[in-house]
Parts: structure tokens; sequence; C-alpha cells
């Protein structure tokens, strides 16, 4: 049986990726535990910031999302992609624009790896 450790919708720190980010600004996840602002509402946000980003890029922001540690299959996941079960439903493979989007991941995983997926 897969042990599957889910997190509730909260706070993780993120890094801004250069661009300082505010408290009260919109985000979408960008990389591997990586923000960026959503300027223009054209991106499904992924939280909003708490904690504005201090003198080493990092800020803390409020998920609005339950989150969930899963083991990536074959080929792993890439943070920012889609992600949905793979055929075997067990792992978690990037979505390919095919089938059911189970969420987000924020943080990759090699395969066989765990990462951090923001569920729908």
């Amino acid at each position: 049986m897969a042990v599957i450790k889910a997190l509730p919708a909260q706070t993780m720190t993120f890094t801004d990726n250069g661009t300082a980010l505010v408290e009260g600004d919109v985000v979408e996840v960008t990389g591997d535990m990586q923000a960026e602002k959503v300027a223009d509402g054209t991106v499904e946000p992924d939280g909003v910031v708490v904690v504005g980003s201090d003198e080493f890029g990092y800020a803390t922001v409020l998920l609005n999302r339950p989150v969930l540690e899963m083991t990536a299959g074959s080929g792993g996941i890439t943070a920012g992609d889609e992600v949905k079960a793979d055929t075997g439903g067990q792992k978690v493979v990037d979505h390919g624009g095919t089938g059911v989007a189970l969420g987000t991941a924020i943080k990759g995983a090699s395969a066989d790896k765990k990462g951090l997926v923001a569920v729908k």
C-alpha cells in the first residue's frame, strides 16, 4: 500500500525568482518551489503572499489548494506542469494534455522520487 503524505492548504516558502514579492501578491508556481506574481489574470493562481520576499529572495505563500507528496512515474515530473495519475494509478506523470489533471507539480521529482503536487 502506498503511503501518501497529505498537507492541508498551508503556508510554504518559495523563492521569488529574482522579482521581489510583497504581501498580498497573487502568485503562481513557476518552478521548483518558485513563485511569480500573476499579473494579467489569465493564469489560475496558486496562492497569496503572506510574508514578502526577504533579502535572500524567499517569500511565504498561503496556498489555495491542499498539497500531496507523491511519487513520480517514469519520466519524472517538472514543477509548474499539470500532472495526472499514471496507468497504474499509483504515481503521477506529466499531464501532456490528455486525461484529467490531478493538479500542478510545485516541486519536481525524477522517476520513483517524491515530488509535491497542489491538488485541483
